[in-house]
């Protein structure tokens, strides 16, 4: 019994000492053709690795200083902020012009509404054409985000409005245009306010039924606000007034030709 479990052990043994022996052959022949590989291609993946990490440290130097960056400007446009709410407007209108002029983040965009606020607090008639430049330049810009062009159509239109209640046929036309792009899925928001814009154009060009189907989408919206309601059921009791004005205005128009005919 304990000869042949000594035989076992031994026979394991060898075994054991087999597969070493085959594991280094193995291990040489991987080592010999790494070898072989690093000598016909060391130089490029020496080259690849030294890019690579290159590239990494550099992508890191980067991020960090555009992170600086932005709490930098971040911190800028709060203080010009601080600045216009003391009452210093031509300070914090030199602040907004800087800020809108560095390359960082959104901070460009919101510095350039942040000045054309100023400019209407301080004097809009005085500033009406930078005011609109400003905001032109706003929804022109290809790389601006769909939001920000639509709020920037719907504050130009607006200052339009507000330079001359009638406007002229092609800026009518050009304002019209530039509303109907404020379109969005959920049909809320700037899409509303672009849409009452459009109405009350519509009605100054004495197109009732147009006008009147503007605000008739509005007032179908069941996220149209209650304060915007009220407005539209203005618009639309104007509306209204004009037509039935209109239609006494034919009818008499009518009885007069028949009179005379007479």
């Amino acid at each position: 019994m304990g000869f042949k479990s000594g035989k076992t052990g031994d026979g394991q043994e060898k075994e054991h000492v087999f597969d070493e022996f085959i594991e280094d052959i193995e291990n040489d022949i991987r080592l010999e053709k790494y070898e072989q590989i690093w000598k016909k291609h060391g130089k490029l993946i020496s080259t690849a690795g030294t890019v690579f990490i290159g590239g990494c440290v550099l992508f890191g130097l980067w991020y960090k200083h555009n992170e600086d960056r932005r709490e930098e400007v971040a911190l800028q446009f709060i203080k010009a902020q601080n600045v216009a709410e003391n009452g210093k407007l031509e300070e914090a209108l030199s602040m907004m012009t800087f800020l809108a002029s560095q390359n960082v983040g959104k901070y460009p965009i919101l510095a350039k509404f942040s000045r054309a606020g100023l400019l209407v607090k301080d004097d809009f008639d005085k500033n009406i054409a930078e005011i609109k430049a400003i905001y032109k330049s706003i929804y022109s810009d290809s790389g601006c985000p769909a939001y920000f062009k639509h709020l920037a159509i719907v504050l130009y239109v607006n200052a339009l409005l507000q330079e001359r209640e009638n406007l002229p046929e092609e800026q009518a036309k050009e304002a019209l245009g530039l509303l109907r792009k404020c379109q969005n899925k959920n049909e809320d928001g700037l899409f509303l306010l672009a849409k009452e814009l459009e109405g009350v154009i519509l009605f100054l060009q004495k197109d009732f039924k147009e006008a009147r189907a503007a605000f008739d989408t509005i007032s179908r919206n069941k996220k149209t606000t209650e304060g915007m309601r009220k407005r539209i059921h203005i618009m639309i009791q104007a509306i209204q007034s004009q037509l039935n004005e209109s239609t006494t205005q034919s009818v008499g128009d009518e009885s007069a030709d028949q009179g005379g005919s007479e």
